[in-house]
């Protein structure tokens, strides 16, 4: 068993259904040139505080918290901010992990706020513009972050699965921040492609998995 990491940025259950059946086929790693014998281990990391309003950001996390459970996989909801721990969800009963962890409103619109900071003077630009790109930058930002904090081999994330969402645009961000976490290696997917989005749709259904209606932040509502 390979003993490297990848630290997966997953914004949803639907968008990550594709990818935990693909990953099990370990082929989006060999068709990247990864060996079988370098093939890491995956921990699905969910920040995500430009999801707008709070109901629907907790709708979202703990729809993919279930999922992950189901599914077997390894989980980390980092709703740090700088007082509330990491909720470590790893194939566990969901109850326990999540008994007095859970963040509050209150304590979300302060990790919302420095999202906002960070897109600020943006907000009126159109979906797939610049807000989003800004928006791509800051989360796996802190995808890198974690992933220093653990020392990873790996970052990616699902957010190309999207047809709302630039795949080259997400790549080239990734690929950006690499140079600035040494050690630390951004794979870039594709997983729109073989009708990736399509399938999504079919594995939600099949799941009775819960599927918002826009992107996340208050912007997308328009």
């Amino acid at each position: 068993m390979s003993t490297k990491t990848l630290v997966l940025h997953t914004c949803c259950a639907p968008c990550s259904s594709l990818p935990m059946i693909l990953f099990d086929e370990v082929k989006p790693f060999t068709d990247i040139g990864l060996s079988l014998e370098t093939v890491p281990n995956i921990i699905y990391y969910f920040h995500n505080p430009n999801i707008y309003p709070f109901d629907e950001y907790a709708i979202r996390r703990d729809e993919l918290i279930r999922y992950a459970n189901e599914k077997n996989v390894s989980l980390v909801v980092d709703e740090n901010d700088e007082s509330n721990e990491n909720i470590e969800c790893l194939a566990s009963d969901k109850k326990e992990i999540l008994k007095g962890n859970i963040i509050s409103s209150q304590k979300y619109e302060h990790i919302s706020t420095k999202w906002h900071e960070y897109i600020k003077g943006l907000e009126d630009e159109p979906e797939k513009g610049l807000r989003c790109e800004k928006c791509f930058e800051y989360r796996l930002l802190a995808t890198f972050e974690y992933a220093k904090k653990i020392n990873a081999d790996y970052v990616a994330t699902v957010m190309s699965i999207s047809p709302h969402k630039k795949t080259d645009t997400i790549n080239k961000i990734g690929k950006s921040l690499e140079s600035k976490f040494d050690g630390i290696e951004f794979l870039c997917f594709n997983f729109k492609k073989n009708n990736g989005f399509l399938r999504t749709t079919e594995l939600s259904r099949e799941n009775n998995l819960y599927r918002q209606k826009y992107c996340g932040c208050k912007y997308a509502m328009r």
